[in-house]
């Protein structure tokens, strides 16, 4: 092993000597060499008009380190790695790869665990070279380390949750794999099993026992901050009929170039529960790709607004139905737009003079309705905020300056679409975020002009940042195999390629400060 660090580079200070020398050279060197060495990689940095930037540069990351000391040298190994995702300090992701705790520096199975967030840990390989590295961890090895002598089949649950504080909600268990060492997951006890391994171990003298699944199937990987279209696909999976009723049509917009928006959607479908992540990501770009053709600002990788995406993907479908009716003419088939059948819905305005009380109505469409927040608020009151009676400025032919203006659903659509204001401009148009608690329907009563609508929730995507142009995006949403009939209550969390079990009913507790795009499906 050749030695990495062997010494530290001179640099030039000022420094007034009584010799009369206004420059000295200075060095520093290892006096001592700890146990474990943590390094610290200056990502952020402040620029000449004091910004804080973030430095994107890759670095090679060596598994083995020498570094020497004025006593010698010392041989270390890496054993951690904390890595950060985002445009700049103020807010993004903070990731943890770390060795198995089963494993030590002797061994070389390279167990390794990657620690996503405080509700997921998935397995990894170790790091050699990465862009976002933040924060290193090695360890100094000892030529009298030896080999694990336990080689147990599963964690003493009671030592392993020391570190998390209390096991009332949380718990970490093993999960066997038959071509890889142990997996430590870190999961909600209420979450469903599929494929489980069940335990059992005293926890403050109570014996519990825990069941656990580990999904591989259903993410996406990170292609680049891409988390907010992410998010957006699994919530356009959860729309059952939107995404049958494109199917069904497929002979219509296969064959047509200008659609591949639609095409590489329906391969991503194709390909939503399979564990292929490299296929995943090349479908991923092609799909951002085709999304940027008229949205130009999600060509680039940076974060984006997740209800920007959505709206956007939303009118590029709806913008090829005219090309579409005409290729399917000439199928002698039918096209039918299916987020207009699906998604769309009229609102009707009415404006009442405050004077001689004139009205005139107009409708107009909507795929979403933008909602202002109330803090503490539930969703139906933001409904109710939406459509009540207002103010506004209007000059009738009576003379009257001023007209009231009120809101109703003319039509209801099968799914309907909410989108929470968490992100408001100040008075001095800088971008907030409103992290103020909002009460979440499961089921929701919606009032029309033609009846009133029964819906249910199936998805929610929240956002977890102090500001819009960083952070990250998650969705939950009811699991495929599920239904509005059952009363299974499964949903799942989609954070990128980690996917884990949940319930509906945990989702609109956890996510009260956090929901900012919410699916309702319509009851048949």
């Amino acid at each position: 092993m050749q030695p990495v660090v062997s010494h530290l580079q001179e640099s030039e200070l000022e420094y007034k000597c009584e010799c009369g020398g206004n420059t000295s050279g200075q060095r520093m060197a290892f006096e001592t060499l700890p146990n474990v060495i943590i390094l610290h990689l200056k990502r952020f940095i402040y620029s000449p008009t004091y910004e804080l930037m973030k430095s994107h540069d890759p670095v090679e990351l060596p598994r083995d380190l020498v570094v020497s000391s004025n006593q010698g040298d010392g041989c270390y190994s890496l054993i951690s790695v904390v890595s950060h995702f985002g445009s700049n300090g103020e807010a993004g992701h903070y990731i943890c790869d770390g060795v198995h705790p089963d494993d030590s520096l002797s061994q070389t199975t390279d167990h390794w665990l990657t620690f996503i967030t405080h509700s997921g840990i998935k397995p990894c390989h170790s790091h050699n070279s990465v862009a976002d590295v933040s924060i290193l961890s090695s360890q100094k090895r000892s030529a009298a380390a030896t080999p694990a002598q336990s080689q147990q089949s599963h964690l003493r649950v009671e030592n392993l949750t020391r570190g998390y504080g209390r096991i009332s909600s949380l718990a970490i268990v093993c999960l066997e794999n038959e071509n890889t060492a142990n997996e430590v997951v870190l999961l909600d006890l209420c979450d469903k099993p599929s494929k489980v391994m069940v335990t059992t171990a005293t926890i403050e003298g109570v014996k519990v026992s825990l069941n656990v699944k580990y999904i591989s199937c259903f993410g996406f990987p990170n292609i680049n901050q891409s988390c907010y279209m992410n998010s957006i696909l699994q919530s356009l999976f959860a729309m059952v009929n939107l995404i049958t009723d494109i199917m069904c049509q497929k002979p219509v917009w296969s064959s047509v170039p200008k659609a591949k928006l639609i095409r590489s959607l329906m391969a991503i479908k194709d390909a939503h529960p399979s564990s292929d992540t490299r296929n995943k990501m090349s479908l991923l770009h092609s799909f951002r790709k085709a999304a940027s053709t008229q949205g130009l600002s999600f060509s680039d990788q940076n974060q984006e607004d997740a209800h920007e995406f959505l709206t956007s993907v939303l009118d590029q479908m709806r913008s090829l139905s005219s090309l579409l009716q005409v290729n399917a003419a000439n199928m002698n088939r039918r096209y039918i737009c299916p987020v207009k059948r699906h998604l769309v819905f009229e609102i009707e305005k009415t404006r009442t003079c405050n004077k001689c009380g004139d009205q005139s109505k107009r409708k107009e469409e909507f795929t979403n309705l933008s909602l202002d927040l109330i803090p503490y608020g539930s969703v139906k009151e933001m409904l109710q905020e939406y459509v009540k009676e207002s103010e506004l400025e209007y000059k009738c032919e009576c003379g009257g300056n001023t007209s009231g203006q009120s809101m109703a659903f003319e039509t209801l659509p099968n799914v309907l679409i909410l989108h929470i204001k968490r992100f408001i401009y100040s008075p001095t148009y800088e971008l907030m975020k409103l992290h103020d608690p909002v009460k979440l329907h499961r089921d929701l009563v919606v009032s029309s002009n033609q009846g009133d609508g029964c819906y249910s929730l199936i998805s929610i995507v929240s956002h977890f940042g102090s500001n819009g142009k960083a952070g990250h995006y998650i969705c939950d949403g009811v699991h495929p195999d599920d239904s509005l009939s059952q009363t299974t209550d499964h949903w799942l969390t989609f954070n990128d390629s980690l996917v884990r079990n949940t319930t509906g009913a945990s989702v609109c507790e956890k996510r009260r400060e956090s929901s900012y795009i919410l699916f309702y499906k319509r009851h048949v």
